[in-house]
């Protein structure tokens, strides 16, 4: 083995090259594996459950560009035990948090063995089934236990549609602007994106006039 001395590089065991779940293991999620594996190397074979690539770096590996693409082979990978996911958080600036990548079949410490939960998979039909339950696409709607987002409850929040909205926050500010420069007592934005304008109270003599008739929607 002299010719490895003084090379980087990863080692690939024989009962894991001969595993059901390597041999069933898609192209792209192969792929993920080798940009994580050059990311290991580049620290020096440490910090394995701390690694971290973008989407441009897994993008130069990937026989595809695109991110919903990327995320499944992620999953794919994670899946049929080749690689465990410390997701982080979106955000922006320090709110925002990277993934965390670990390699099942390569140690956390040094001179520690490896967690190898590939071996977990005993079949090809196993390793098809793990797959198959991979969904292409995350929910976005799915419901929060805590909300940070907005002021509503958090039963009552959701992710934000990825539609364009209808209207933009400019467009509120200025009918807000508007109906205060008008007298207007109070403007409420409601969660479904009507903005209620409540008018000042009317005079004694049109006090029959019904709640309805006090409010302008928009």
């Amino acid at each position: 083995m002299s010719w490895l001395k003084n090379k980087q590089w990863i080692p690939h065991r024989r009962e894991m090259l001969e595993s059901p779940a390597w041999q069933m293991l898609p192209l792209n999620a192969r792929k993920i594996l080798d940009a994580i594996e050059l990311e290991l190397i580049h620290h020096g074979g440490k910090d394995n459950g701390q690694l971290t690539v973008t989407y441009p770096g897994f993008a130069k590996y990937c026989t595809v560009k695109n991110r919903t693409a990327i995320a499944q082979a992620i999953r794919e990978a994670e899946a049929l035990g080749f690689l465990i996911i410390t997701r982080g958080s979106g955000g922006v600036g320090k709110a925002r948090l990277p993934n965390h990548y670990l390699l099942t079949y390569m140690p956390v410490q040094k001179n520690a063995a490896p967690d190898d939960n590939w071996t977990e998979i005993a079949s090809e039909e196993d390793a098809r089934n793990r797959l198959a339950g991979v969904k292409k696409r995350r929910p976005q709607n799915k419901l929060v236990q805590s909300c940070q987002c907005c002021r509503f409850p958090a039963q009552e929040c959701r992710y934000m549609s990825r539609r364009p909205a209808a209207f933009t926050q400019a467009d509120v500010a200025r009918a807000i602007r508007a109906a205060k420069q008008t007298g207007a007592e109070a403007v409420e934005v409601s969660p479904n994106g009507t903005i209620i304008v409540v008018l000042k109270s009317r005079p004694a003599a049109s006090q029959e006039l019904t709640t309805a008739d006090h409010d302008i929607i928009l």
